[in-house]
């Protein structure tokens, strides 16, 4: 058991730092993870289509869409973020998607073996976006020990497993 993705992106940091890409049970580690792939053997399990209507009406592409759906809000539960990216390969065609809270854009799919360049130049790009631009909330942080003894927080007992995080404030629109 557990839930396993077929590729999953972490940030080097994460694995200098000793956080595993699995949690104790073998399953993918959402709150860590960066970004997804999802490989299927043929086409036909693709869970969208490049004309309408959109998404894909067979078994197969209906369970497709269902998997990336429950890996993508796995990651958005599990992280704070704004936006993510994940990649859908079918056999020799590849898409796009953009997860955000309101749904996902997805791109048209291309042939990847006539033309892999597309697939080599998202991650190149995507590997030197900053943060923010992955789809990180720059908003939230974690707490320094200084505003943890601030006082401003009840009076839990703190350890150095938990985690406290800072939120910034926005006035008006970004």
């Amino acid at each position: 058991g557990g839930c396993k993705t077929d590729i999953s992106l972490y940030k080097l940091s994460d694995s200098t730092l000793g956080y595993s890409s699995f949690d104790r049970m073998g399953s993918t580690n959402f709150a860590r993870r960066d970004l997804f792939i999802e490989l299927k053997s043929s086409n036909p399990e693709d869970g969208f289509n490049d004309s309408l209507p959109f998404e894909a009406c067979s078994r197969s592409g209906l369970s497709t869409r269902g998997q990336l759906a429950f890996y993508a809000a796995g990651q958005m539960t599990t992280q704070f973020r704004t936006h993510l990216f994940s990649g859908l390969l079918c056999h020799t065609r590849a898409r796009f998607i953009r997860w955000d809270r309101a749904g996902a854009i997805v791109t048209k799919s291309f042939n990847y073996v006539e033309n892999p360049r597309l697939l080599i130049e998202f991650f190149w790009n995507y590997t030197r976006l900053p943060s923010d631009k992955r789809g990180y909330d720059s908003t939230v942080s974690a707490a320094t020990d200084a505003a943890l003894d601030l006082g401003l927080l009840p009076s839990w007992p703190r350890s150095p497993a938990s985690s406290y995080w800072r939120f910034l404030a926005l006035k008006g629109p970004r």
